[in-house]
């Protein structure tokens, strides 16, 4: 699938599964009209032809030979870049919380969906954009953020917390 277009498509998964599968190129350069050659892939094919054709056959060969190329560090960087644009949750993280992967710092998971809550209103996300708090708590303990969990008891009762993670302020 080839999407191309002036606006990307906004992207709610934030599994790796949906961003390693995705290749942003960009196509920053505009040509002036006046520049713009409407007999460019006859004028390549006329004098380019040979070498183009070897240059495409040379590079299956290779990717053949080696089971991938890679991508260009210039897509690595725009997919990073796009997915931290998308990554409302992180942004929220940054803004709130320290991530610190000490099992020893724990928030309540209950305050820590609240405070998402309000943030996601005062950044103007919409309630289709805001996850439930179980899908919420999945995203926290996934392979991006990887927050843990345990139950702790508070007067006498049992408390969701996530581990790993401290407010700001603390």
């Amino acid at each position: 699938l080839l999407i191309a277009g002036n606006n990307h498509p906004t992207i709610k998964d934030s599994s790796d599964g949906t961003w390693r599968r995705l290749q942003r190129i960009m196509c920053v350069g505009k040509i002036a009209e006046q520049d713009k050659n409407k007999n460019l892939i006859e004028l390549l094919v006329a004098e380019e032809g040979p070498g183009i054709l070897r240059w495409a056959v040379d590079g299956a060969l290779a990717w053949r030979q080696l089971g991938d190329l890679g991508a260009p560090l210039s897509v690595v960087e725009a997919v990073k870049e796009y997915r931290d644009e998308e990554d409302f949750i992180g942004r929220f993280l940054l803004e709130r919380y320290v991530v610190t992967g000490d099992a020893g710092d724990v928030v309540s998971a209950a305050n820590i969906y609240q405070d998402f809550q309000v943030w996601a209103a005062l950044n103007g996300l919409g309630k289709n954009d805001v996850p439930n708090s179980i899908k919420f708590g999945r995203e926290l303990g996934g392979d991006r953020y990887k927050l843990g969990t345990a139950a702790v008891n508070v007067d006498g009762r049992k408390v969701r917390v996530r581990t790993g993670i401290k407010n700001l302020e603390s």
